[in-house]
């Protein structure tokens, strides 16, 4: 039994149980709990008696022993008494403001319940909302095999804490029961914490993951341009580090120390080539993280209309696209993106003129001899002869 005084009180109550006598017709004590509060102790008393008999006439009585005050009394027993309700059932420790304390939903009824009708409910005698969560039972154990109870129940919760606090080992006790409540249940019963589930079920989210889908292998990406690092995620903090390496991930550089865990970060693509770059993407926690599957390549900008790759835009270059387009053998200088002046996609004739014009003095309404080339032109027939 205990009464709305926590945590300690002076208002001194005791309780008793008595048998009913069928021979002399009257209620005889069998035993009490007479502890003292006089300030310090908590509000509780505590009878442990065992039935030796097939029958019999039980009552329970309360008496003051000092008090002055009115209060509510919440009387427990794991015999169903005649009189009794499911509301404010939650026992000691279960009532106690830190403690994690664990409802029972049958395996078979998870998805929505009910709860299990042995299973305490809330509030407690000051009106806190209990229990926090709740988590199956009627499950299998080496132990015992398939059994009841919130003792089955608990660990189940439990379980879910130590992965947590595997999880993030920096996150303290109070972390930890939070991180549980809002992160990893599934709400149940009404909207929101109630007297019933809690919190909710308990649920773990998707494992953590990251997988980067782009650079993720044979890019071409060019110095000076725009790319999109994409990738995908699941169960992370919210924001990623992202990195890359030249020298095949043998040593990294950030592209940006901290982002939104979105899928999409624009790159701009720094003076740093190599055949053997990669991505990686770190969730802010340290982990989980993922990088390209295989190795891309940062490329120099390029001058647009070089096409020989000699950093000049001339008569030459011109007469290599020249050659190109009736079909002669040039594949040494394909695929000849820069020489895709006008950008209509093509390297033509009308590029090697463009190009000439340039080499000659006029004036031309095309970036030539400038750095930065298009990407993805369709090759000239001398590309492939």
């Amino acid at each position: 039994m205990n009464w709305n005084k926590y945590p300690a009180t002076d208002q001194d109550y005791d309780l008793y149980l008595y048998k009913w006598n069928y021979s002399t017709e009257e209620w005889e004590e069998i035993s009490s709990s007479t502890d003292r509060q006089t300030g310090s102790e908590e509000p509780v008393e505590t009878i442990a008696y065992v039935n030796m008999e097939d029958d019999g006439r039980y009552a329970i009585a309360v008496k003051k022993y000092s008090a002055t005050e009115n209060v509510d009394f919440t009387i427990f027993s794991q015999i169903g008494l005649s009189y009794h309700t499911l509301e404010s059932s939650v026992t000691d420790p279960g009532s106690a403001t830190d403690v994690v304390t664990v409802g029972a939903i049958a395996r078979d009824s998870y998805e929505s319940g009910p709860q299990e009708p042995f299973s305490s409910q809330g509030p407690t005698t000051d009106g806190r909302p209990k229990p926090d969560v709740a988590a199956p039972d009627s499950c299998n154990s080496y132990a015992y095999g398939y059994w009841q109870g919130t003792s089955q129940s608990s660990p189940y919760a439990a379980g879910a804490l130590v992965l947590i606090q595997s999880r993030f080992p920096g996150y303290t006790n109070e972390d930890v029961k939070n991180y549980l409540y809002t992160e990893c249940t599934q709400d149940l019963g009404d909207p929101g914490r109630d007297n019933i589930y809690g919190w909710g079920k308990v649920l773990l989210p998707d494992p953590q993951q990251i997988t980067v889908t782009a650079p993720n292998g044979g890019e071409n990406w060019t110095v000076g341009t725009t790319e999109d690092i994409t990738w995908t995620s699941t169960g992370t903090s919210g924001d990623v580090q992202i990195e890359y390496s030249v020298d095949g991930g043998t040593n990294w550089s950030d592209i940006i120390s901290s982002t939104a865990d979105d899928g999409l970060y624009s790159w701009s693509i720094p003076d740093n080539t190599s055949e053997n770059c990669l991505v990686k993407i770190t969730d802010a926690d340290g982990s989980p993280s993922d990088q390209s599957d295989a190795v891309f390549t940062i490329s120099a900008a390029g001058i647009l209309g070089d096409v020989n790759s000699d950093d000049l835009a001339n008569s030459t270059d011109a007469l290599i696209i020249l050659s190109c387009d009736v079909g002669l053998d040039v594949s040494q200088y394909c695929p000849m993106d820069c020489g895709d002046v006008n950008s209509d996609g093509l390297v033509n004739s009308t590029d090697a003129l463009i190009i000439l014009s340039y080499d000659v003095g006029m004036e031309v309404s095309y970036p030539v001899g400038q750095p930065g080339c298009p990407t993805g032109v369709t090759p000239c027939a001398g590309c492939n002869p």
